[in-house]
């Protein structure tokens, strides 16, 4: 694979989900576990905690292509010379319907522990494996862990041995991988990043004003269309029911933590990424009129 159409990059972020969260469904699924006694359901936990670990690093491949500073450094994965962009790619990158990063990250692979420490390495210039052993992790049960993954995804095997203490073990172990990646990539690119929970959730509340203020802003952009095009129909008259919707789906997602210190910060992420989809959604039904008037202003 070395192209991918603009909508299939779209319906993909469209199902993104932020890092932290990745990190708190792992917790809530080892709570689940413990429970649970049916061996035959322990086969799903290698293939959801390898989708988890790919969704996590492709959220911080993105930002690490989008910050300037490291962007050059993609000259040093082999892997992404052959890249191709078609049109719709090149304008949603002009419009700024999606980032370079977000287009990137599909194509640095995820399948296996040294895809994640070659892309690592040399994107943030770090010895990246060293500093995972130098703090305890064990990249053997990666390995291993990558290996089971493949054999059920792959293999016609009916069912893999394993026990609840292994699979116990291994999400209590990606969970520390995670946490410890998370620490390595935000103190490189941003040294002064918030690290503590109560720092991350003032964090993401200002994420969330910047992604209200966004939509509105669009909004009012979208009303002044009318002078470029008098034949433009639209109504936003659904935004007072839409605002309940997202507000609905927020404590939805996060009713996992309701009462919790994590609540608030599931709660605002959900929040953001119903903006930012419906930020999408109105730039592409208006993207006709949106290029025109980016062509007058110029």
């Amino acid at each position: 694979m070395n192209q991918l159409s603009l909508s299939q990059v779209k319906d993909t972020l469209s199902r993104n989900t932020y890092h932290f969260e990745i990190i708190s469904s792992l917790t809530s699924l080892k709570e689940i576990y413990s429970d649970i006694e049916i061996s035959k359901l322990y086969d799903f936990i290698p293939i959801k905690i390898i989708a988890s670990i790919e969704a996590f690093f492709r959220y911080h491949y993105k930002n690490i292509i989008d910050n300037k500073r490291y962007r050059l450094n993609l000259n040093k994965l082999s892997y992404l010379k052959n890249i191709k962009f078609d049109f719709d790619v090149l304008d949603g990158l002009q419009d700024n319907d999606i980032t370079l990063g977000d287009y990137i990250s599909f194509f640095i692979p995820c399948s296996k522990f040294e895809d994640i420490n070659y892309a690592l390495s040399n994107l943030l210039d770090i010895n990246y494996s060293e500093q995972l052993k130098s703090n305890g992790i064990e990249l053997s049960f990666l390995n291993q862990l990558f290996k089971v993954r493949h054999i059920l995804c792959h293999e016609a095997v009916q069912e893999y041995t394993l026990t609840k203490e292994f699979i116990l073990k291994w999400i209590d172990q990606s969970i520390k991988f995670l946490e410890l990646s998370e620490k390595i990539i935000s103190q490189t690119i941003e040294p002064n990043a918030p690290l503590t929970q109560h720092e991350m959730i003032m964090d993401a509340q200002q994420a969330l004003d910047k992604s209200n203020e966004k939509l509105n802003d669009l909004i009012e952009n979208i009303k002044s269309l009318k002078e470029i095009d008098e034949t433009l129909n639209f109504n936003f008259g659904y935004m007072d029911s839409w605002n309940l919707y997202r507000e609905a789906k927020a404590k939805d997602d996060a009713s996992g933590f309701d009462g919790g210190t994590m609540f608030p910060l599931i709660y605002c992420t959900s929040i953001i990424n119903t903006t930012e989809s419906k930020i999408r959604e109105l730039k592409l039904e208006y993207q006709h009129v949106l290029r025109k008037q980016a062509k007058m202003n110029l």
